[in-house]
């Protein structure tokens, strides 16, 4: 298989999504969620034998997670320096790309063949996303590099990819610890929207001849290649339960009496994942985290956790607080709305046209609210107060969760259709036929 092959079809086998879980020690975390979601070790060296030979051409185009100014992005923006490499921003989509390759195992690296996909810009950024839109129209027209990839679902299985070196600060470079921010003030500056100009012959934007003082030349290389590392390496991350995001909770535990729920940054998890990778990778008396980490300048780990810190997590792919909301108010919600919308024998809901109208705006538009369907589509009342619950019951009847919101703005029906079951795989076979028929 090629690595275009693999890149084209990057979605399948899809991430299987876990089940809800609990681990009272950092060690038990590790061995119950963690461990069994890592890459094969030898897929993993293999990546490291290539990365650490593509860093060192010096064409190579590297990488920063960064770019945001002003709210301007600029994921995907070229810039070629005077020196022959060429650099753009990206996030950590960039990463996904990595972890499912290795995760995999039916691709095998090659670094001539991950080098001609980098310099064609066919190795994707990004998944495709809405970017940029009215807000900033440049956005998307100005990414040189791929940024409509297929999407791996690390994030719609429930995942978060959790680094264990942090690629936006800690550089511990020539006796001083720097942050990305400063690193790119100094050497790699973002400046303006202007200083990008579309190439005549490519028909795509490039800041050209970008030049760093002589001084700072070989510092500024070298960076670029630790940054590059740090956010790519397959060695430098494993998958985690999502952190909280907008009133969600998908993993809680407690730390010094107090809840927490961010559990794929917490440093004695981060510290104990260390600790196990130098074991993990570790063949015939070489340590290949260890040549990582040297690669990488990472401030040491002085926490050196054990594996015996209590954490008493519980995870969840879906929101913990719907998870464990089993009250009698719930079930007499479900009962109303079962009798509202008048399922059959078969529980398969009787749907109308304006169900489906509501299901696709929920999962098409990311920024959309239940406020906004009530209005927009059921043309009623909708106050700040109290005002959404009509519409978020009927949207939760065809079996559609608050964490497939917006899901079709970056993963295609066909695919979702695939990894869909009961109420909310009918649900969207009818969108499908919906759209068909139009």
């Amino acid at each position: 298989m090629t690595l275009t092959e693999k890149l084209n079809n990057i979605s399948n086998p899809k991430l299987p999504r876990f089940e809800n879980g609990h681990a009272h020690t950092v060690k038990d975390y590790w061995y119950s969620f963690i461990l069994p979601r890592l890459p094969r070790i030898d897929i993993v060296i293999k990546w490291h034998e290539v990365l650490k030979e593509y860093i060192k051409i010096p064409d190579a185009v590297l990488a920063f997670r960064t770019g945001n100014v002003k709210g301007r992005l600029r994921r995907g923006w070229e810039t070629k320096t005077t020196e022959g490499y060429s650099f753009f921003y990206t996030d950590n989509y960039f990463s996904h790309y990595f972890y499912k390759l290795a995760h995999d195992g039916d691709y095998e690296p090659n670094v001539n063949e991950f080098y001609n996909a980098m310099k064609d810009k066919k190795f994707p950024v990004r998944i495709s996303s809405p970017m940029g839109g009215d807000r900033d129209p440049h956005e998307r027209e100005y990414a040189a590099h791929n940024v409509k990839g297929k999407n791996p679902g690390i994030n719609i299985s429930g995942y978060k990819l959790a680094h264990i070196i942090d690629a936006g600060q800690n550089y511990a470079f020539n006796n001083k610890i720097l942050g990305l921010s400063e690193i790119c003030n100094r050497y790699f500056d973002l400046g303006e929207v202007s200083d990008w100009k579309i190439n005549p012959i490519t028909k795509q934007y490039c800041r050209d001849n970008f030049d760093i003082p002589e001084k700072d030349k070989d510092d500024a290389r070298k960076l670029a290649e630790i940054s590059f590392l740090r956010m790519v390496h397959p060695m430098n991350y494993f998958l985690s339960p999502k952190s909280r995001n907008k009133g969600k909770t998908y993993n809680k535990y407690f730390l010094n009496g107090k809840p927490s729920f961010n559990i794929a940054e917490e440093a004695v998890v981060l510290s104990y994942v260390r600790q196990k990778f130098h074991e993990r990778y570790t063949i015939n008396n070489k340590d290949y985290f260890k040549e990582f980490l040297d690669l990488v300048f990472p401030v040491p780990d002085s926490i050196q956790e054990d594996g015996s810190t209590i954490l008493n997590i519980e995870y969840s792919p879906d929101d913990l607080g719907l998870v464990t909301k089993k009250t009698s108010e719930t079930k007499k919600v479900s009962e109303s709305i079962q009798s509202e919308k008048s399922i059959n024998t078969n529980t398969r809901l009787d749907v109308n046209d304006e169900d489906l109208q509501m299901a696709w705006e929920y999962l098409t538009n990311p920024n959309t609210s239940f406020r906004k369907i009530e209005k927009e589509i059921l043309k009623i009342d909708s106050p700040a107060r109290g005002g959404g619950f009509k519409s978020k019951t009927i949207i939760n009847a065809l079996g559609i969760t608050a964490g497939k919101k917006g899901v079709l703005s970056y993963a295609s029906l066909n695919e979702e259709i695939a990894d869909a079951s009961g109420q909310y795989k009918r649900t969207l076979e009818l969108l499908k036929r919906r759209t068909e028929e139009r």
